[in-house]
């Protein structure tokens, strides 16, 4: 009935304290030798890229969309917002000059 709540929990099974200090200080030193490893080999430099890529894919699909909706909607004789036909004209002209 004596017992300390944070000690009992810190004293898991019977372990000594000691032990989960040198397992937690394994981890973070492992953990840290992993980052190196992984900063050494580019791996976050080609992670970067191919995201940059998803993002730009995903862009040009969206904008494709937006563009075939629009000329369904005109083709069915509906009148787009003036902002609508602004946005898809001048996306547009970026996506050409580029």
């Amino acid at each position: 009935p004596d017992i300390d709540a944070g000690v009992a929990i810190l004293d898991m099974q019977g372990l000594p304290n000691s032990f989960f200090l040198r397992l937690g200080s394994a981890c973070f030193v492992l953990g840290g030798c992993m980052e190196l490893f992984m900063i050494k080999t580019g791996f976050y430099n080609s992670v970067t890229r191919n995201e940059a890529d998803k993002w730009e894919n995903s862009r040009e699909e969206a904008l494709r969309f937006r563009e075939e909706v629009a000329k369904r909607l005109t083709s069915q004789g509906v009148d787009l917002p003036d902002s609508l036909s602004q946005h898809l004209g001048s996306e547009n002209q970026v996506n050409k000059a580029t």
